[in-house]
């Protein structure tokens, strides 16, 4: 345990088949930041939480800089990583891809402890299923996103959903 049940449970979630990939995909095609969608659910499903589109414009807006800025410039770093290569030199790319891997993942972990402290401690379960939300706050984060969503975009949001039900 990490002492952040938030990074806890993404890691877990992360790890059930198909959800990296179903992330990855609604991050690169619908620019979906990561720890939004998983904080979505831990937040409806942890925290019997249900958050506005207000409240999805404030945390939109207050980790901006931090993933245009930061997180951003390292992933496409490592992705470059993956590739590039430089004729003759003595440096070891795998392995500067894997450094710059996990300092992206402690970047992406100081995101989720910022955004675990946006929310209060569990509270008591309101009306409605925990499931449901969860799935209500993934459908006010695309709405505060200002995203249409096609398909296969809904088959990779259940499939997140589901996978985080079963934590």
């Amino acid at each position: 345990m990490s002492g952040n049940p938030f990074w806890d449970f993404s890691l877990a979630v992360y790890a059930v088949d198909g959800v990296s990939d179903a992330c990855l995909r609604l991050q690169d095609k619908r620019g979906f930041d990561v720890n939004l969608l998983l904080f979505s659910c831990w937040v409806g499903l942890s925290r019997n939480t249900a958050l506005s589109e207000a409240d999805w414009l404030d945390l939109i807006e207050s980790t901006q800089m931090w993933r245009d800025e930061v997180i951003g410039p390292l992933r496409s770093a490592r992705r470059a990583l993956k590739t590039a290569r430089l004729e003759g030199a003595a440096n070891d790319h795998d392995e500067l891809r894997r450094a710059v891997q996990r300092i992206e993942l402690d970047c992406e972990r100081a995101q989720q402890d910022f955004l675990a402290s946006k929310v209060a401690a569990p509270s008591a379960p309101g009306g409605g299923a925990a499931g449901d939300r969860a799935f209500g706050n993934l459908k006010t984060l695309t709405a505060a996103m200002g995203l249409s969503l096609d398909d296969s975009d809904h088959i990779n949001l259940q499939h997140i959903l589901t996978a985080a039900a079963t934590i």
